[in-house]
């Protein structure tokens, strides 16, 4: 049965192409094999990971960076494999229409018996002048290309094949009969092919192949009775897929092969820099775990601007500061225990010669005053321990409330009122003090002037002065306390108000000091959110400086207070 195909009827079908399917299922067995293998996998390198930061941060940069290289590889695989079949279809497509585009030369129509006159049925043949030329035509292709080309009817037989070529030049056989000739190509090949201007399919064409093979097919026309245009047959070019195979095979070799030493590379670059990011923290563990037994002289020697960097030098600060608050506790007991041994000693010598009549009666009275003394020594000394403990743990809280600043000024020396006149102390600046008032803790600021006229008083030389200043501007009050005398060096001045210091000359001068008294002063100053600082020129004066926040400053101080520091001063 002869068949041809009008463009516009096949523009209108619904052609079907005849696919493989490829088997997907896989055994319920192997997939629960390859699950628990996957999982085992999984927990060994989970174990691995986790035996230190620096086994985890190798491992983990190492599987991103080889996963990494072996997706890019599958990738670029891939995109050469099928850009090499993009290639080898168009190289197939490309002489499938120089072949088309001569048929058209070859083909003439014969009338079929089935109809006479203008009823009679049109088929179009290739002669046989047309077929010697093709046959050499299709052959020379065949070898250039590599891949067979034939020629088929619109029924699907095929009339010329590259294969007759090749046949006769290798044997005399005139019954020869190419594989393409013994079947025909099926119905829904040729229907899709009729469709489009350019069939392509990846497949073994109905039987023909053994395997499968990269197909195209053109068809090609030739013009009827009444102008319209009819497809007379189909150009096939065929090349077998497993090229594409070997092709792949080669490029995955060459792609394993630059990923295995760009692993390699970048292993050994991972692991010295997974080494050196991890060694500094090796040390600031060997650091810490020093620290923890007592040992702060460690320190980390890395230099960097990043965290690890920060980090070590946050540890080296916390080490230096660790050892000076080693050194202040030491110096603490050191002190403490000399502070608390001397008054002690002495009171119990005292006593014991009292008791055993070695002091006589007469010089009793003395002797009783130094005890006193010493005893009011170590109730200051305890005082002031009490102080530090409560500002070592930050019990030490405000209670504020507002008060008259100059008055508790003047309650303050007036609690040395017998010292000052002993040394003939002049007393300055009361007669300019104007009433300020503070928001703060009146007990407190009242430890801090008692504190600060403890030590005028104490550092003052016979017939010396003591001068107080305190103004207000911008709702700032700040108060001066200066005196004559020692003075303080000026190398010494950033030092006086740690806690435990003493200059070597306040050494001879206050025996009963344990160089607290400042440190207290500053602490609570700070509290209220203030300042403090000193100023001073050795052997001629000191001046401590301190401001509170949260003043006014009211009227004149009252004339009973002023007279009462006129009394009590002069």
């Amino acid at each position: 049965m002869h068949m041809q195909f009008d463009k516009e009827t096949i523009r209108n079908g619904h052609p079907e192409n005849d696919f493989g399917s490829f088997p997907s299922n896989v055994g319920a067995l192997k997939k629960r094999g390859l699950k628990s293998w996957l999982i085992g996998i999984f927990n060994e390198m989970k174990h691995i990971a986790s035996r230190s930061l620096f086994t985890k941060y190798l491992f983990v940069t190492s599987t991103v960076l080889i996963c990494s290289l072996i997706i890019f590889g599958i990738i670029m695989s891939t995109l050469i494999s099928n850009r090499w079949r993009s290639e080898k279809q168009q190289q197939l497509a490309d002489n499938a229409h120089i072949v088309a585009d001569r048929m058209n030369a070859y083909v003439i129509p014969v009338p079929t018996r089935t109809g006479e006159g203008i009823n009679a049925t049109i088929q179009y043949v290739v002669t046989d002048t047309g077929k010697e030329k093709l046959r050499s035509t299709l052959g020379i292709l065949s070898s250039s290309c590599g891949a067979d080309i034939f020629i088929v009817d619109a029924q699907g037989t095929t009339v010329i094949c590259s294969e007759e070529y090749l046949r006769a030049d290798t044997s005399d056989d005139e019954e020869f009969r190419c594989r393409h000739q013994k079947k025909n190509i099926s119905p829904s090949v040729i229907a899709a092919a009729a469709r489009v201007r350019e069939y392509r399919v990846t497949d073994r064409l109905g039987g023909i192949y053994d395997q499968n093979h990269f197909i195209v097919a053109v068809p090609f026309v030739a013009g009827g009775d009444v102008g319209k245009e009819y497809i007379a047959g189909f150009v096939f070019v065929a090349s077998s897929a497993s090229a594409i195979s070997d092709f792949r095979s080669d490029v995955s070799r060459i792609v394993v092969v630059a990923v295995l030493i760009a692993a390699i590379i970048s292993f050994c670059m991972v692991y010295m820099l997974t080494y050196k990011q991890v060694k500094p923290l090796r040390e600031m563990v060997k650091a810490a775990q020093k620290y923890s037994d007592g040992d702060f002289t460690m320190r980390i020697n890395f230099k960097s601007e990043n965290e690890v960097g920060q980090l070590a030098d946050a540890l080296n600060e916390m080490g230096a500061k660790l050892a000076e608050s080693e050194t202040i506790n030491r110096s603490f007991i050191a002190n403490i225990s000399h502070e608390l041994k001397t008054p002690m000693t002495n009171i119990s010598g005292y006593v014991n010669g009292l008791l055993d009549g070695t002091i006589p009666y007469e010089q009793q009275d003395k002797y009783l005053r130094i005890i006193s003394d010493e005893t009011k020594r170590l109730a200051r000394l305890v005082r002031s321990m009490l102080d530090l403990s409560r500002i070592d743990s930050g019990a030490m809280q405000l209670k504020k409330q507002k008060f008259n600043l100059s008055e508790v000024i003047f309650q303050a020396l007036l609690s040395f009122e017998h010292r000052i006149e002993e040394k003939h102390i002049e007393v300055q600046g009361f007669d300019g003090l104007d009433a300020i008032t503070v928001n703060g803790d009146a007990d407190l600021i009242h430890q801090v002037l008692y504190n600060l006229f403890d030590n005028a008083v104490k550092f003052t030389n016979e017939g010396g002065f003591i001068r107080v200043k305190a103004s207000v501007q911008n709702k700032v009050v700040t108060v001066s306390i200066s005196n004559s005398g020692i003075g303080v060096s000026t190398e010494e001045l950033s030092h006086i108000f740690e806690r435990f210091y003493k200059t070597d000359k306040s050494r001879s001068f206050d025996r009963q000091g344990v160089g607290l008294g400042l440190y207290i002063v500053k602490t609570i100053v700070t509290l209220h959110g203030g300042r403090i600082h000193a100023e001073g020129s050795e052997g001629n004066y000191c001046n401590i400086i301190f401001t509170l926040p949260e003043a006014s400053e009211g009227s004149r101080m009252s004339s009973r207070a002023k007279k009462q520091s006129e009394d009590g001063t002069s």
